[in-house]
C-alpha cells in the first residue's frame, strides 16, 4: 500500500504545498489534502460564511483521517494546521496511524511528542517518504511509544 498523505500548512503556503503534492504523487503517494485543490479558496482575509467555514473544517479533518501520514509544515502565519496536527496525534494514540512528521522549526510541545519525525527541509522529508513508498514498512508505533497492534502500515521516527 502506497502512503496516503495529508499536508498541513498555513493557507498562505498553498501554492508551495501544491508543488510538494505533485512531487508526492509522482512517487505513487495519494495526497488527501482537498484544501490544496482550490475548493477552499475564499477572500484573502478568510472571511467566508459560517457554512463554508464548517464545510472546510470538516473536510480537512476527514482528509486527516483518510491519511496514514500527516506532514505539518511550520511557519507561514496562522491556520488550522495546529488543529490538524492535534487531530492526527489523537488518531495515532487511538488507532496507531497516521505517522506524524514536521518540516521546519519546532513551534510547540505537541510537535516534540515521541514518535513525531522532524525534518529541517522538505527535501529530507521527501527522501524519507520515498523510502517508505519503496519499502512499505510494516511496523507502526503510536506517538506514546506503544505498538499499534498491526493497524496501519507506516512507521514513525526511530522505529
Amino acid at each position: 500500500m502506497k502512503p496516503s498523505i495529508y499536508l498541513a500548512a498555513s493557507f498562505v503556503r498553498k501554492e508551495e504545498l501544491r508543488g510538494y503534492a505533485r512531487q508526492l504523487e509522482k512517487i505513487g503517494c495519494t495526497v488527501t489534502s482537498r484544501w490544496l485543490d482550490g475548493s477552499h479558496d475564499g477572500p484573502a482575509d478568510h472571511s467566508v460564511s459560517d457554512e463554508a467555514a464548517h464545510r472546510f473544517a470538516i473536510e480537512d479533518l476527514v482528509d486527516v483521517g483518510r491519511s496514514n501520514i500527516v506532514i505539518h509544515f511550520t511557519k507561514g502565519g496562522r491556520g488550522g494546521r495546529h488543529v490538524e496536527h492535534g487531530a492526527a496525534i489523537m488518531q495515532n494514540l487511538i488507532l496507531g496511524t497516521p505517522a506524524l512528521m514536521v518540516v521546519g522549526e519546532i513551534e510547540n510541545i505537541f510537535q516534540r511528542i515521541q514518535g513525531v519525525k522532524h525534518f529541517a527541509y522538505w527535501s529530507d522529508c521527501l527522501a524519507h517518504i520515498k523510502e517508505i513508498a519503496e519499502h512499505e514498512p510494516s511496523r507502526v508505533v503510536r506517538v506514546d511509544g506503544s505498538p499499534a497492534n498491526g493497524s496501519g502500515s507506516v512507521r514513525l521516527a526511530g522505529s
